[in-house]
């Protein structure tokens, strides 16, 4: 994954977009099968349970409640853990708005799709890098690190971490 992540780097500026930018071609070299190492990294990937079958450029955690009806009476312990699972989804697409507003079934529906998409994410954001002096910010190269790089579900992503909370 890190020869993968630096390949898809190359000539990319340490800054939001060269990380965004990186993000973008990284799953497009994870979706052309033509080099061992895509074909590795896509296959830990779907060992994994994600599926690489829609248009958009990161995977998603195939459907849960099909997960686990497959697993019932061959894996009921893989099953239970599935149920569990999908609980714990259902209730955060159920979370109230920032806003204090219960979601619309659309919200709903487009949370869903977001909490089982695999993010690239910065263990330390490359916005604490603000405030640094320029060429201290560009030596730890937080954008672009890929020590700096972990997998995240989308929910935990976009609902649970960020600069609006506290570390």
């Amino acid at each position: 994954m890190q020869r993968l992540w630096e390949r898809a780097s190359e000539g990319e500026p340490n800054s939001r977009r060269g990380g965004e930018n990186t993000r973008d071609e990284f799953w497009r070299l994870v979706r052309d099968e033509s080099e061992s190492d895509v074909r590795l990294v896509k296959s830990i990937l779907e060992k994994a349970g994600f599926d690489f079958d829609d248009t958009t450029k990161a995977p998603r955690l195939r459907e849960i409640g099909a997960e686990a009806e497959a697993s019932r009476g061959q894996d009921d312990e893989r099953a239970a853990e599935f149920d569990r699972i999908t609980k714990v989804l259902s209730a955060e697409a159920n979370i109230l708005s920032r806003e204090g507003r219960v979601p619309s079934e659309t919200e709903r529906a487009n949370r869903d799709v977001v909490s089982r998409r695999l993010d690239i994410d910065h263990k330390i954001s490359g916005s604490y890098a603000k405030g640094m002096e320029e060429q201290k910010a560009d030596e730890l190269r937080l954008w672009l690190k890929p020590v700096n790089l972990q997998f995240m579900l989308g929910d935990d992503n976009r609902f649970h971490k960020g600069d609006r909370y506290h570390r």
